[in-house]
């Protein structure tokens, strides 16, 4: 009797372990009209260290990589903290909202610096909400695009969020 309850457990168990799906740096979906993902996980809290751009013009993409790091700005292993990414086609808009973020690197200046020869963004907002310390990129847009959102983890350098803007 013992045995059989044994054996009951571990398929159980076994059954349960196989349903996980195991994560993937891939993109999930590409996002077009409108729609949003998230993704990420929860921890103590993290930083936007930096963004980076590069366009392939023959492929119509522009990458967008945004490091996020540890609470205290240092390079995270493993994957960013949780974000939501909504792509607003009809205000031509993309808003990337990170939770448990209440440091950044960078500023407003900085980040419109940095993309002022975007190909696809027009103009970009940065906003903090010091009560539940979420931090909101808002993008807006010259053209409608299709948006693949996916996840970085850190290894040799910090984790990344990834967004191809696609016309």
């Amino acid at each position: 009797m013992q045995s059989v309850i044994l054996w009951v457990v571990l398929g159980v168990f076994f059954q349960a372990q196989a349903a996980v799906k195991p994560l993937s740096a891939k993109p999930q979906k590409i996002l077009i009209g409108s729609g949003s993902m998230a993704g990420g996980i929860a921890g103590t809290g993290f930083s936007l260290m930096n963004l980076k751009t590069t366009t392939n013009l023959q492929a119509h993409v522009e990458r967008l990589m945004i490091d996020v790091g540890d609470i205290d700005g240092h390079p995270l292993k493993g994957l960013p903290g949780y974000f939501n990414v909504e792509l607003q086609n009809h205000a031509k808009r993309i808003v990337v909202d990170f939770s448990q973020m209440p440091t950044t690197l960078m500023d407003s200046k900085g980040l419109t610096e940095r993309l002022k020869k975007s190909t696809y963004v027009q103009s970009v907002k940065m906003l903090s909400d010091p009560s539940d310390q979420t931090l909101s990129l808002i993008m807006e847009l010259k053209k409608p695009v299709k948006l693949k959102v996916f996840q970085v983890p850190g290894q040799k350098t910090t984790s990344k969020l990834v967004l191809d803007l696609i016309s």
